[in-house]
């Protein structure tokens, strides 16, 4: 086998260690409120569809209309399955791990090398807040449209060369700006590839001349100027969380850190403590040692400050969240890589490798790539799309006219997010969202279809199981005594502690045709309402 397949099956290896965390969410439904959003509203068939895919600053906090048109897409190859979006997703993810390989390569670093930026992308736990949130889509997709740019860009021009070939080397320039501006609009951290594009092409022979520079980087550094202006315009600004804007600067330190940690220690990945932060920092330093000792420094160098262009831009936003360290694990496996990559001499290659084996080392013993998914989160989400599945098999035969009403278990209790956690707001969360984004889901679905979904109540289910009852032509869900749950009044939910026999009204109609899906101790019954 050549050296060349060898490499091959290596990258295939390592893909399907990067996949395989995901195999189990690959059929499971859209479990967050932020992604039921995300694909209700995508759906040319919704209500003010265009305005919300081109003229909105998209959950107040951004412009990213490719992100909204990758759901339509999604849509039109198969909103029917739930492995649509899940295999997209996963293949987003994966692609994004290809281009990294692939950067690599057109940088000029030895295979190996190569190999190892790909298997430090993969393996960094921050991917597992990215991978299974339809909603974070826009993560991986601007990784991918700005991976490509990059390649392309730096790896084409030789084809470009000579005599006659200007005219390709601009063409191709307006064709890698096109998907810089396609990744600015999925995500706006994508700006910082921009600025490494010039960058790049400084690290390689006669890449730093004037000229070489104007005819790879000009076009698409000015049409992405003009793209940032159409977004701020949008946004108003550089976007973001409005509830911080007074706070940007007291924050941008703590941010910082945070930034830097969240790469190796998201915050729903369990670490190992302080020594292996300490380890894993220690081999960091010793890593950045070996880059600048390295045969390709400049290399390492670009990718060193792309870390910190990453950190800086989170900073100036003002907020975190553990997800966001995904843009930054492409530096990072090419500062590794570069770090890989020695001079000259056995004794520098043994000891380059074998830092390069304990930083990976250390980061595999708690990545989901060696451990799997958090398993509390996994049997949360595996449970919650059992209802998911449950709802749609039970509506799935709902006529237009006829009526179903919800009535699902939830988990009572608030929480007031961490100072720690360096949240853009200290709001209120109770742990019936994730059901709620259930029956949004399911009662979206049905409302795009014509069909009329309504979320009745939630209730405590470890205080015991509601009944139904049927007074006259009133129906009514009769809840355990004193249990708390929710009920719907309008838009929205509020909240009540029911007395000794608390009791919920179904609003169904005289005439009308409906049916109850009562939710109850792990099974869903279905009552007709309209049964003598």
């Amino acid at each position: 086998m050549s050296a060349r397949q060898l490499v091959l099956v290596a990258v295939v290896l390592l893909l399907a260690a990067g996949a395989w965390p995901y195999v189990a969410l690959l059929d499971t439904w859209p479990r967050a409120p932020d992604s039921v959003e995300w694909i209700l509203r995508g759906s040319p068939r919704a209500q003010g569809w265009r305005e919300w895919v081109f003229e909105t600053r998209q959950f107040n906090v951004g412009y990213r209309p490719l992100m909204a048109l990758s759901f339509t897409l999604t849509e039109a190859l198969g909103a029917e399955a739930a492995w649509v979006y899940r295999w997209t997703d996963l293949a987003l993810h994966l692609g994004a791990g290809l281009l990294v390989f692939l950067l690599a390569r057109v940088l000029e670093l030895p295979r190996p090398a190569a190999l190892v930026a790909l298997a430090v992308f993969l393996v960094l736990p921050c991917a597992e807040d990215v991978v299974p949130y339809l909603a974070r889509r826009s993560y991986s997709l601007g990784s991918c449209l700005s991976l490509a740019a990059l390649v392309l860009s730096l790896g084409l021009p030789r084809a470009a060369a000579g005599e006659g070939r200007s005219a390709s080397k601009w063409a191709l320039s307006v064709f890698v700006a096109g998907l810089l501006v396609l990744a600015l609009f999925t995500h706006e951290a994508s700006l910082v590839a921009v600025v490494a594009l010039p960058a790049l092409h400084a690290t390689r022979p006669g890449g730093a001349r004037p000229a070489r520079l104007a005819s790879t980087c000009l076009v698409p550094l000015v049409c992405v100027a003009v793209a940032w202006f159409v977004r701020a315009e949008i946004v108003g600004g550089l976007g973001g969380y409005d509830a911080v804007e007074a706070e940007r600067a007291a924050r941008a330190l703590p941010i910082a850190a945070a930034a830097l940690r969240g790469l190796v220690f998201p915050s729903g990945v369990a670490g190992g403590g302080a020594g292996l932060e300490w380890a894993l920092g220690l081999a960091s330093l010793a890593l950045l040692v070996e880059v600048l000792r390295g045969a390709r420094r400049g290399v390492g160098l670009v990718a060193f400050l792309g870390l910190v262009g990453y950190v800086l831009a989170y900073a100036l936003q003002g907020v975190w969240f553990d997800r966001q360290a995904y843009f930054m694990a492409v530096p990072a496996g090419l500062f590794v890589a570069a770090a890989a990559t020695p001079a000259s001499g056995a004794a520098t290659s043994r000891r380059s490798a074998a830092l390069v084996a304990v930083f990976l080392t250390l980061v595999l013993l708690h990545s989901p790539v060696l451990l799997g998914l958090e398993q509390p989160r996994l049997s949360r989400w595996l449970a919650q799309n059992e209802v998911t599945q449950g709802l749609i098999d039970a509506t799935a035969d709902l006529e237009p006219g006829e009526v179903a009403y919800l009535v699902l278990p939830y988990e009572p209790g608030e929480g007031e997010l961490d100072e720690e956690d360096l949240r853009s707001r200290k709001e209120r969360r109770d742990l019936s969202r994730l059901d709620r984004a259930a029956a949004k889901f399911v009662a979206g679905r049905a409302e795009l279809g014509g069909r009329t979904l309504e979320e009745l109540v939630y209730y405590a289910e470890a205080a015991g199981s509601p009944r139904y009852e049927r007074v006259g032509e009133r129906h009514w869900i009769v809840l355990p005594g004193g249990a708390p749950y929710q009920e719907r009044q309008g838009r929205g939910f509020r909240r009540h502690e029911s007395e000794s026999a608390g009791r919920v009204l179904v609003p169904l109609q005289a005439g009308a045709v409906g049916r109850l899906l009562l939710y109850a101790q792990g099974s869903l019954e279905q009552i007709d309402l309209n049964a003598p």
